[in-house]
């Protein structure tokens, strides 16, 4: 057993030596590895601290005999330290706080220091420094590592002077318009840090090496409040997974064009997120086989951007509507303050007064030496009065304007106290042409009254002057056909009826025109009107021709309407009258009447009625018709669409009905084609 023992020992040591080599290859693999990620890791880090804003300082504590804290020393500082305090990398590493950046010192930064160090927590200041005649701000993280403090510092020099512009900017807009008080609060959401989102995509290429997508390799965790998702959720994935919108809003090739040119690219866009609504700022640099992008939430900003720019336009577009609606509507505006007795005008008001601005000063004793002296006294005495009561006025003065040109004024005013400090505010309208315009308006009444006399005068000469002597013809005819007719030949039979017709006819044109000249006479106070009841009176009256022509009509239950009995007795019995007229040879008239009431909004606005419900009254028959062009022609007078010896009439009929509708603030219409009958529509206003 002994010498079987010493026979196996050389074999075990050599399994234990490989062994042993295995385990020694495996190790130094794993730490070459881990060396070699540990540079990417370093050179990735490097590449964000040189590449950031901010300036990164690492000290380390200086001690005494005792242990006390009495400096720091400099161990680490990256470039940014000669764009902040104009001091190079190699003149700041080494050397103490005190003597790199005395400045610090007098602001306290070594003992914030020495409190990170015993309370071993991170402290966030802003200080300002005096760096060479240069006064700066700083917001400084402090944060206690490994034996030392690593200071971060950010300047917001910028920051705070924009925090004053826009105070400034603020008080300046809460003067001019109430209405912009929102965009103090909006810009006021601007003062503060600023917060970057720091990012890493690592490019992933296809077979023949062109690059199809990025890898999310490093995100902060600020990621989160722009997506709704930690760094740790999103870390390995495709952005073409996570953040598709790249795509089309042309990030993707912006990023490619970076690793391709190696030039690295700043931009804004505008993101739609689930999250929200943002604008970004973002800085994209070359990293390897990938990108680092730097983006930088400036949503306040544009938000504000755009409600200043909003509210301007709107500042300026209200002063330009209100200087256009001063000259078109003829008026200036004016501001009076009682205890400084000062007086401003608008634009317009200047021109309505004939001054210039910077020339002449508006003021009561220039526009009282504008008032004619037929009105001075008035004006002395309305102005004194009303300034001592302090009460709204309104008068009307006749002035001759510095250019010289004579004028009617419309003085308005109201009066109202601010700060403690009494106003009268009004307008100056000129109302020349209004007082012209009432004139002509007087004048033409007057001659409206002598017109109207003038008809009166022959209405009653038509009425009995020209009647009488008819009167005498028919009765003279009548009894020479009852006497002598017989003794006359057959020509002379035939003429002596043409003359009893034409008399005839003409007495009927006689009453027309009567009848016609008096409607706008007869528009007694108007009362509500039982349609059924109009129609069963000219149904009525009509009766023999209906029975004659064998007619058929319908007529429906129909609503009431306000308006004068005789004169819709009349429009219903003229317009019956042709559908009974004009029907076709052989044929009985069918006529149907029906009703509907419509809103305004469906009524055709060409008809310019007042806006109310109507009651529209339609009157259909089957007769012969007329030319769609006619439809307005048959409303005038004396107008005759068929041959007199056709159809006995004067052309009267229609044009008094539509003289009854407009006396009833209504609209008639009428429809047809020949051989296919007539389509009267009649609109009345319901009346409350």
């Amino acid at each position: 057993a002994y010498k079987s023992a010493m026979t196996l020992t050389p074999i075990n040591i050599l399994y234990l030596a490989l062994f042993a080599l295995g385990i020694l290859m495996f190790a130094f693999s794993k730490i070459n590895s881990d060396r070699k990620k540990l540079a990417v890791t370093r050179s990735f880090l490097q590449n964000i601290l040189e590449n950031t804003d901010n300036m990164v300082n690492y000290f380390v504590p200086v001690t005494n005999d005792q242990g006390k804290i009495i400096d720091f020393t400099v161990t680490y500082v990256n470039g940014q330290v000669k764009k902040l305090t104009g001091q190079s990398i190699e003149d700041t590493i080494g050397k103490k706080l005190s003597e790199a950046y005395p400045f610090s010192v007098e602001k306290g930064v070594n003992v914030l220091l020495g409190d990170v160090i015993t309370s071993g927590k991170a402290i966030i200041r802003e200080i300002k420094y005096n760096i060479n005649g240069s006064e700066k701000w700083f917001l400084t993280t402090f944060s206690p590592m490994e034996n030392g403090i690593t200071a971060t510092s950010r300047e917001i020099t910028e920051s705070k002077k924009a925090e004053t512009v826009l105070k400034e900017l603020n008080a300046k807009l809460e003067t001019q318009n109430l209405e912009l008080e929102r965009t103090g609060s909006i810009l006021q959401n601007m003062l503060g840090s600023f917060q970057y989102v720091f990012s890493y995509f690592e490019a992933v290429r296809d077979s023949s090496g062109s690059i199809i997508d990025f890898k999310i390799a490093y995100s902060n965790d600020k990621i989160k409040e722009v997506t709704g998702h930690s760094s740790r959720e999103i870390i390995g994935k495709l952005i073409s997974e996570e953040y598709p919108h790249l795509f089309d809003n042309g990030e993707f090739e912006i990023y490619k064009d970076v690793i391709d040119t190696s030039e690295a690219k700043e931009y804004e866009r505008e993101y739609n997120l689930k999250s929200g609504h943002f604008f970004f700022c973002n800085e994209v640099v070359k990293l390897n086989d990938g990108v680092s992008v730097v983006s930088q939430d400036i949503t306040l900003r544009k938000a504000a951007e755009k409600e200043l720019d909003e509210a301007t336009e709107r500042l300026a577009l209200q002063n330009a509507v209100l200087n256009d609606a001063e000259s078109v509507a003829g008026l200036g505006s004016y501001s009076y303050n009682l205890d400084t007795e000062t007086l401003t005008y608008s634009d317009n008001c200047y021109r309505l007064l004939g001054m210039v601005q910077g020339v002449d000063t508006p003021s009561l004793a220039l526009l009282s030496s504008m008032v004619l002296p037929e009105d001075k006294e008035k004006f002395i005495r309305n102005v004194a009065r009303s300034l001592k009561d302090k009460k709204n006025v309104r008068n009307v003065y006749r002035i001759k304007t510095l250019t010289g040109a004579q004028k009617d004024i419309s003085l308005e005013g109201h009066f109202f106290i601010k700060n403690d400090e009494s106003f009268m505010v009004g307008i100056l309208r000129d109302i020349t042409k209004e007082v012209s315009n009432e004139l002509i308006v007087q004048k033409r009444n007057r001659e409206l009254e002598r017109s109207n006399a003038e008809l009166e005068s022959f209405n009653r000469v038509v009425s009995h002057d020209l009647q009488e002597p008819l009167r005498k013809i028919q009765m003279f005819i009548s009894r020479f056909s009852e006497m002598d007719k017989e003794h006359l030949s057959e020509r002379g039979q035939k003429y002596l009826d043409k003359i009893e017709a034409s008399a005839n006819r003409m007495q009927l044109l006689i009453r027309n025109l009567l009848s016609y000249a008096r409607l706008a006479d007869e528009v007694d106070s108007q009362l509500t009107i039982d349609l059924n009841l109009a129609f069963e009176k000219v149904l009525d009256d009509l009766s023999e021709k209906i029975e004659e022509t064998h007619a058929k009509i319908t007529i429906p239950e129909l609503p009431n309407i306000h308006g004068t009995e005789f004169q819709l007795e009349q429009l219903f019995n003229n317009i019956m009258s042709n559908a009974l007229k004009y029907k076709k040879h052989d044929e009985p008239p069918i006529i149907t009447v029906s009703s509907e009431i419509l809103p305004f909004n469906k009524i055709d606005k060409s008809f310019n009625l007042t806006p109310s419900k109507y009651v529209v009254l339609t009157i259909a028959d089957e007769g012969v018709g007329f030319e769609p062009e006619q439809s307005e022609n048959i409303f005038r007078l004396f107008q005759r669409l068929h041959q007199k010896n056709a159809y006995e009439g004067t052309g009267l009929g229609l044009a008094i009905c539509k003289k009854i509708v407009e006396n009833h603030e209504g609209h008639i219409t009428a429809q047809s084609e020949p051989g296919k009958g007539t389509r009267i529509q009649v609109y009345f206003p319901i009346k409350n």
